[in-house]
């Protein structure tokens, strides 16, 4: 069964190549959160870096220590600016010595693509793109672990490590990597076996669902994206991204800005979690009293009724007790739905 035709089946309402529900996102939302949900994000970018050179070369480049990073592992990892501002944030995984795995946010791939080729000064790297060889689902939720139980998947332990293993009759490689503030796993499955992939897990427990429920699951947990919180001019440290930062790992561009700041522990900027009192876009400034002191960077609907958002605020703001505003409405903050990691 061909990919776009099994989603259809499940009811899926598609938005350009993206799943953007399957008819019922508050359904699809709670679905995740008490038990499981499968997702599809094969529309999301990924590329391989590879070669006897790979590893040297993403050393010098990322804000991870890849000489620390086994076979089997990963991280999140941020390629910076000289000036320490985020070019790109991506998921790594190191599948041998000399070949990773690159996944990020749709759009953004040839871009870094280029941003790496740039670097390149005749190592043995190759730099390919792997979207017309590998699908990617992800199945999240606290039943995560045992849909692919059922399925007699292991369950990767540890975050962001990873495994191979066989589902319907294929390769398919498992990793632990949480979208929304709970146990998840991405399943890397191979382009014509994706549908078989997805149909698997959804018989076996996870609930279909689509993009505006990762959306609203992901800022209810407080999990920042590219686009929002990850954009271009925002340095890591303001938005929860020490994740994707080793500390003294040596040289890489914007390697200084980070490591002041890490010292410092005083980022201007600080990430904030809030109750929205009235409907406010993306961009909305907020507000302490007179001052404009931020604006946010994701607002979701959630099932309840309420409006959650991220924001991203000057740090004087995100560590008093002042009243917050948008759009002369009040702001609330929060705590995330769940741990975010």
């Amino acid at each position: 069964m061909k990919h776009l035709e099994m989603l259809t089946r499940y009811g899926a309402v598609l938005d350009g190549g993206a799943v953007s529900s399957f008819g019922d996102p508050a359904a699809e939302h709670a679905a995740v959160r008490l038990r499981a949900g499968v997702f599809d994000l094969t529309d999301r970018d990924r590329v391989a870096v590879r070669g006897a050179d790979a590893p040297a070369f993403l050393h010098r480049l990322v804000t991870v220590a890849i000489d620390r990073m086994p076979v089997g592992g990963g991280g999140r990892a941020f390629l910076l600016s000289s000036t320490g501002k985020i070019q790109a944030a991506f998921h790594l995984l190191r599948i041998a010595e000399d070949d990773f795995w690159v996944e990020m946010a749709a759009g953004v791939g040839g871009r870094f693509a280029e941003s790496l080729d740039f670097y390149l000064f005749g190592e043995r790297v190759e730099i390919q793109p792997l979207r017309e060889r590998w699908s990617l689902l992800s199945v999240q939720g606290p039943g995560a672990a045992d849909v692919l139980r059922r399925l007699e998947l292991h369950p990767p332990a540890a975050l962001w490590s990873h495994e191979p293993a066989r589902l319907v009759g294929v390769d398919v490689r498992v990793a632990r990597i949480d979208r929304t503030g709970t146990d998840g796993f991405d399943v890397w499955a191979p382009r014509g076996a994706c549908g078989a992939v997805f149909e698997a897990l959804a018989d076996a427990g996870a609930h279909p669902a689509g993009g505006r429920a990762l959306e609203s699951l992901r800022v209810e947990a407080g999990l920042p994206a590219w686009g929002h919180e990850y954009a271009e001019g925002v340095i890591p440290l303001e938005v929860s991204g020490m994740e994707g930062i080793t500390d003294r790992k040596g040289c890489y561009p914007g390697q200084e800005v980070v490591e002041r700041l890490i010292s410092l522990g005083r980022p201007p900027r600080q990430l904030v979690a809030l109750t929205l009192a009235a409907d406010a876009a993306v961009g909305a400034e907020v507000t302490a009293g007179d001052d404009v002191v931020g604006q946010l960077t994701s607002v979701a609907a959630l099932p309840d009724g309420t409006r959650a958002a991220l924001a991203l605020v000057k740090r004087r703001a995100a560590e008093s007790n002042e009243a917050l505003a948008v759009a002369g409405a009040l702001a609330t903050r929060r705590a995330p739905r769940t741990g975010a990691r």
